[in-house]
This record gives C-alpha cells, sequence and structure tokens, in this order.
C-alpha cells in the first residue's frame, strides 16, 4: 500500500500505529526527494504534533481523547511541538469531519495528510499518511487526499 501511494503522489509515505500519546513510524516509503524533515522507522512524535496522530484521534470519543493525550499536558505546560489542548478536540472533530488530516509544519517547511486505518477490533490504532514540503503539498493536495483517502478506505474495507 506505501509503495502504491508513494509512486502514486510521489512523495513520502508513512504508515504509523498509536503507542499511548505518542505516534510510532512503523514503516517509511521515501519519497528519494529531500523534506527537511526526517521520517524514519521507529521514530515517535506526540500525537498532537502529526497528522498521523490526528487522524488516529479522529476515531476516538471526547473522553477517550483526553485520556490519550493527558499525559502530553503536564501541570506546568505542554511539551515540544504539540498543539494546545483546547485546539486538540477541534481538530480531531475536523479530522473526523473531514475524514483525514492535514497539518503544515512552517518550522520544518513540511506538511503531511494523514487518514485512519481502523482495525476492527480496535486493539490499535494506525493511521496512513503523506509528508512533502509544503509547497508541493499545496500543489498536489487533493490528489494526495483523493489517493490517501482512498487507499484508507480500501484498507477499512478489507479489515472488515
Amino acid at each position: 500500500m506505501l509503495k502504491d501511494i508513494r509512486t502514486a503522489t510521489g512523495e513520502t509515505a508513512v504508515l504509523a500505529t498509536r503507542r499511548g500519546a505518542y505516534s510510532h513510524y512503523i514503516y517509511v516509503e521515501p519519497s528519494g526527494l529531500s523534506i527537511p524533515l526526517t521520517m524514519s522507522v521507529g521514530a515517535h512524535v506526540p500525537v498532537t504534533a502529526c497528522s498521523t496522530g490526528f487522524a488516529m484521534l479522529s476515531q476516538h470519543s471526547a473522553d477517550e481523547l483526553w485520556k490519550i493525550v493527558a499525559p502530553l499536558y503536564p501541570p506546568e505546560g505542554r511539551i515540544g511541538n504539540s498543539v494546545a489542548y483546547p485546539r486538540v478536540a477541534a481538530l480531531a472533530c475536523e479530522a473526523r469531519r473531514n475524514g483525514f488530516s492535514y497539518i503544515e509544519a512552517a518550522q520544518f517547511g513540511t506538511a503531511a495528510l494523514a487518514a485512519p486505518l481502523c482495525v476492527s477490533n480496535r486493539e490499535m490504532d494506525l493511521s496512513v499518511g503523506v509528508a512533502a514540503p509544503i509547497a508541493s503539498m499545496r500543489q498536489h493536495r487533493d490528489s494526495i487526499q483523493k489517493i490517501v483517502v482512498k487507499a484508507a478506505e480500501t484498507y477499512r474495507r478489507l479489515d472488515a
């Protein structure tokens, strides 16, 4: 699936799973193009700092959402690049409504679009996404969105 997405988009494709409050990249299919953000297998990012994370969060209720992200919000404030909590629920709802998550990270010069892959037993959250330089993503966002969402829908039908 990731090789097909990478071939169709020309950009880096990634498969991620959620472990606690983090999105872990379990498979990366690099584009061969140089993007400022290096994505590698085994890397982990707060779910509130990446499109794969928000795609997975979109599949949870508000109560589950807070339980998942609470470790990112210790009393003294948020960690790293995590989005402030009041925006987390809004972004997760937007991802649920759209069927995908889209984030631009100006500080890295990248953008990412991801869709949730639901495992039928709900034992695991998965998402598939594409990362690209912001200019490239903006230029090809509609086609990338169609490719990623279609791949996720195909996976969910097979998983049902």
